[in-house]
């Protein structure tokens, strides 16, 4: 994707935040995993693990806004600062891991209902590939190397989430949430990655704590 259409879409995200009276400031953290399937590795040892597991953080904004003037429908889109990626353990008693640092910007747009001071919310999201490093480690000595070029510069995906959040003053309000992403891109399409075509696809369960205005 060009540096031109990822700044068109970074500005009409912005836009729609920006059109919104509410608005949330988002800072979560998350267990990601990236799922390995048919992972040819080009050496004679077996792979023990054909998951990436890892810990991420993510932050940002989101906005609500209202469908045809409801309490309880709203649109949310919002932009996201998302890390992503784990730990591949590779060889006879995991003598080797590859950790995958995948970095993201990503935009979702949900539908929300919200009842009293509980909400729900589905919808999709796309993410722009802004970072993608590789750290090798074997018998204590590692290599880190640039593997952008290998990784998708768009991934695509589903979300669905519950949340709650509760009045601090009198329009404002403290959220937790908990929210599950599926990835529905094969992250690892590009080219050839470790030696013969892999593919890969990203999924995080995430907890995080806002605040909205």
């Amino acid at each position: 994707m060009s540096k031109r259409n990822v700044t068109c879409v970074l500005f009409v995200v912005l836009v729609l935040l920006s059109s919104n009276l509410m608005g949330s400031i988002i800072i979560g953290l998350g267990n990601y995993t990236s799922k390995l399937n048919d992972l040819y590795v080009p050496y004679p040892s077996p792979l023990i693990s054909n998951s990436l597991h890892g810990h991420g953080f993510q932050f940002g904004l989101e906005s609500p806004i209202k469908l045809f003037n409801s309490k309880h429908f709203f649109i949310q889109p919002g932009l996201y600062y998302v890390k992503k990626g784990g730990k591949l353990l590779v060889g006879d008693f995991a003598s080797q891991q590859n950790i995958y640092d995948l970095r993201y910007i990503q935009l979702p747009v949900a539908l929300k209902f919200k009842y009293a001071n509980f909400y729900v919310l589905a919808g999709g999201y796309g993410a722009i590939n802004t970072r993608a490093r590789k750290t090798i480690t074997i018998a204590g000595d590692s290599l880190t190397s640039d593997i952008k070029n290998n990784v998708k510069s768009l991934e695509f995906g589903l979300t669905a989430g519950i949340g709650y959040e509760f009045r601090v003053r009198r329009s404002s309000y403290f959220l937790i949430e908990t929210r599950y992403e599926k990835g529905l891109t094969n992250i690892f399409g590009k080219s050839n990655l470790m030696g013969a075509e892999s593919w890969g696809k990203n999924s995080a369960t995430r907890f995080m704590i806002g605040y909205r205005f």
